[in-house]
């Protein structure tokens, strides 16, 4: 898993990168790249300064295996639409 639990930012690179990795990313709902990942299924998206929240998701994420298993895959999935070339060919058109 890869936890930010940002205030604020602008699309975050490292989330994306570490579900390539199949890790689950834990990042908040003020960050842009939430808009891609689809909570409780890909990642796990919480309020800015929900420590609560962040704390039951490891604690889950630790004890479940099928769970971590099951969504690690999902992110990885997720990842496959932002690879550098695929980036680059949609950017491309629209030069």
């Amino acid at each position: 898993m890869i936890l930010q639990p940002s205030f604020f930012d602008a699309f975050n690179l490292p989330a994306l990168e570490a579900a390539g990795r199949r890790c689950i990313p834990i990042i908040t709902t003020r960050m842009d790249v939430a808009e891609i990942f689809e909570n409780e299924k890909n990642a796990f998206v919480v309020k800015p300064g929900d420590s609560e929240s962040i704390v039951k998701i490891i604690t889950l994420l630790a004890t479940n295996n099928d769970l971590r298993e099951k969504m690690s895959k999902e992110a990885y999935k997720i990842s496959l639409n932002y690879t550098y070339d695929k980036v680059a060919e949609k950017t491309s058109l629209y030069t």
